[in-house]
């Protein structure tokens, strides 16, 4: 349920409006629809550097930190002298929108209402569907407008061309390998690809480990992608969020559905978990079977090569390793193979 604003909050928000006011006639193209920036279209993705979602990513990141660490933002080389030289207009706006963040946006996990609100509306997806989630939209492109001009001085040059080198560093391995990942996930899942080519936006920070996706209804979804994901991570990291958009309990589809129906079968509890921790092992399977030719070296898939048995999901690691190489060779069937999986996790 969107939060409702209170006093504090609304008196915030009136603030806000007399910045805008002062620096009308910088804020009045401060975001402007060219700056949707499409990088590159493959069959599967559309990357975007977009000024508006990177600017709310920085605002995040911003509202997020603590005080001392709010004031280090711009406390660097030239981005300092830039924030500093700027008019006093200009910072105030940026400091406001920084606090509304703060205490509104930031709070709330990327995955909740208002977050999901205001990212379906920066991507052109939805302005929000009922009366409420139109209204904190205006309200949230309000408060943007007023930190633009400083984000676009000081901020935004430097991650725009950080957006577009990690997409040109990506899009060669997309062209040798994507149609080969693309048919042998919709196998592996058992679901078909909907609503391509799926927008991926790229910018600076994306909880909780870099990148993150939701679905769409009734088809397709939206992945958000960290210039922070290593270069060798890349093409599996994008591959993995767009698998989530294949692999929803929600949507009924096949992975999730067999994992709850056998766990109720079993009369074990279901494992809310694991299919996630399977959508790791195959698509990172997936991917190493696609660079595993001559001149491409020896993949590590990202689950070893950050040890994400190390934590809880290392209570999955035998059952997984025993059943799923089977299951990759086409030895077994979806369904039999989560049934041996659970069967074991069931002893």
């Amino acid at each position: 349920m969107l939060c409702t604003t209170g006093p504090a909050v609304n008196r915030m928000i009136k603030t806000i409006y007399l910045v805008l006011l002062l620096c009308l006639s910088t804020v009045a193209s401060a975001i402007t629809p060219d700056e949707q920036s499409l990088l590159h279209k493959t069959a599967m993705f559309a990357f975007y550097s977009d000024f508006a979602t990177n600017l709310h990513d920085a605002l995040l990141i911003s509202g997020g930190m603590d005080s001392r660490e709010r004031s280090d933002w711009f406390a660097a080389g030239e981005q300092l002298a830039c924030f500093e030289g700027l008019p006093n207009s200009m910072r105030s706006g940026w400091e406001m929108a920084v606090g509304f963040y703060a205490r509104v946006i930031a709070p709330s996990s990327w995955g909740d209402r208002q977050q999901s609100l205001i990212r379906l509306d920066l991507a052109g997806i939805s302005e929000g569907r009922d009366e409420s989630g139109r209204a904190f939209n205006q309200m949230t492109r309000h408060v943007r407008a007023v930190a633009a001009p400083a984000y676009r001085a000081c901020l935004w040059e430097a991650q725009d061309a950080a957006n577009r080198a990690w997409v040109n560093t990506l899009m060669p391995q997309l062209e040798r390998h994507e149609s080969v990942i693309a048919a042998r996930l919709a196998t592996l899942y058992g679901s078909e690809w909907h609503g391509l080519p799926l927008r991926v936006d790229i910018v600076a920070d994306a909880p909780p480990l870099g990148a993150n996706s939701i679905f769409l209804v009734p088809e397709g979804g939206h992945l958000l992608v960290s210039t922070r994901v290593a270069d060798e991570d890349a093409l599996e990291i994008t591959f993995h969020e767009a698998s989530h958009t294949i692999v929803s309990a929600w949507r009924k589809d096949p992975l999730p559905i067999a994992i709850n129906e056998t766990a109720d079968q079993l009369g074990m509890q279901r494992a809310g978990d694991l299919w996630h921790v399977m959508l790791f092992y195959l698509t990172g399977a997936a991917v190493q079977e696609a660079l595993a030719k001559p001149g491409e070296g020896t993949y590590v898939p990202y689950m070893l090569r950050h040890d994400l048995w190390a934590g809880r999901w290392g209570q999955y690691r035998e059952a997984l390793e025993t059943h799923l190489p089977g299951y990759l060779e086409g030895k077994t069937t979806l369904e039999r193979v989560v049934h041996s999986i659970l069967e074991d996790l069931n002893q």
